[in-house]
């Protein structure tokens, strides 16, 4: 169990921010540190914030290590093309060279109701 000192003003601080804050995500983690604050074990803290013993020890590090702004950051996997930094160059292309529809060489099938009608 991780041991965490909580001075009074830091309480106050965590609470203020945990009722204030706008998102569901970092609200979350404020909650679990607000309720370690309190003295509540961490079955205790898992029961009430309904989340998982390794999000509580989680929470509880990043807090340990960086204080309220640690709680803020997010922890997403976003990743990122290899293409991105030929974004623009690409998008160039395709503006001055739009496709066809993926018939090269040929003109767009018709659309004759439902069906699509090949160009004989």
């Amino acid at each position: 169990m991780l041991k965490i000192e909580f001075t009074e003003k830091a309480i106050d601080e965590v609470y203020q921010q945990f009722m204030e804050h706008p998102s569901g995500v970092t609200k979350k983690k404020l909650h679990v540190v607000y309720l370690k604050a309190l003295g509540l074990s961490h079955k205790e803290i898992e029961r009430i914030a309904r989340t998982s013993a390794d999000s509580v020890t989680r929470y509880l590090k990043d807090y340990n290590a960086g204080g309220l702004a640690a709680l803020g950051v997010s922890r997403t996997h976003r990743p990122v093309s290899s293409l991105q930094p030929y974004h623009d160059q690409i998008k160039s292309h395709f503006l001055k060279q739009p496709q066809n529809g993926g018939y090269p060489g040929k003109s767009r099938p018709k659309k004759v109701g439902r069906v699509l009608k090949q160009p004989t």
